[in-house]
């Protein structure tokens, strides 16, 4: 995707290729790739390839706090319930992807975190 999104028209990879391909408007800038997961190799390939690691929902402060411990460079953003958003970022998390029942529960939080 990257490749495309700069404009190459060839690409030759270890597992995926293409040859005269287009793909326009090219975007600017260019959407981040999260990738997702929670097993070592996630994580890994996060590192790699990515531009930051959204943990699956079974991760909790601990795991992230241990994974930046082991990678602060790696950029973490997690799904978490509002009443878990300041433990993922006390745990390191760059931010938090936040699931709301309704507008007056968004609106709550919001005003509790200003």
């Amino acid at each position: 995707m990257r490749a495309l999104w700069s404009g190459e028209c060839d690409f030759e990879g270890e597992y995926w290729s293409f040859h005269d391909a287009t793909s326009e408007p090219h975007p600017s800038p260019q959407p981040e790739i999260w990738v997702g997961g929670s097993s070592k190799r996630a994580i890994l390939r996060a590192l790699e390839l990515g531009d930051a690691w959204h943990p699956s929902r079974g991760s909790d402060a601990d795991h992230i706090r241990r994974v930046k411990e082991q990678h602060p460079e790696l950029r973490v953003i997690p799904r978490v319930a509002a009443e878990n958003v300041d433990a993922m970022l006390e745990a390191g998390a760059e931010g938090a992807v936040v699931s709301f029942a309704d507008e007056a529960a968004m609106r709550d939080f919001a005003h509790r975190h200003q």
